[in-house]
């Protein structure tokens, strides 16, 4: 699963894109209709923890305010590092390995992507296609 291309999907249908297709670090992670692009795909591998964009080779990271996503060069922190749970409905959650109890989100006005502390709210619970 590590080599191929997955889109992480919002219970709207929506998913996570790299604003603006950008190839820099410090980048935001950003929530946006699918249109195929590269820079809405990524690289996840369960087993390593990593989620890798396919278009800047960089990894999803969490800004150290522990709460905004962004892409920037892979160098194993944990703040780059996710632990998956695979939920019996095909959902995932996706949990910050730096911190467990706070889980990848979609933001209140839902079109960024942040952390927050897991409720097992539907805007916390992501379809990787």
């Amino acid at each position: 699963m590590a080599n191929e291309a997955r889109t992480l999907v919002t219970p709207e249908g929506n998913v996570v894109d790299i604003q603006g297709a950008s190839q820099e670090n410090g980048a935001n992670a950003i929530i946006y209709p699918r249109h195929g692009g590269e820079n809405q795909l990524f690289f996840i591998d369960k087993q390593i923890g990593w989620i890798i964009s396919v278009f800047s080779r960089k990894a999803l990271t969490v800004k150290e305010n522990m709460h905004d996503i962004i892409q920037s060069d892979y160098c194993s922190l944990s703040r780059q590092q996710w632990i998956f749970e695979d939920n019996p409905d095909g959902t995932t959650i996706i949990r910050c390995y730096e911190n467990p109890e706070l889980v990848l989100s979609v933001t209140n006005n839902i079109d960024k992507v942040c952390l927050s502390p897991f409720t097992r709210e539907a805007h916390q619970l992501w379809r990787i296609e």
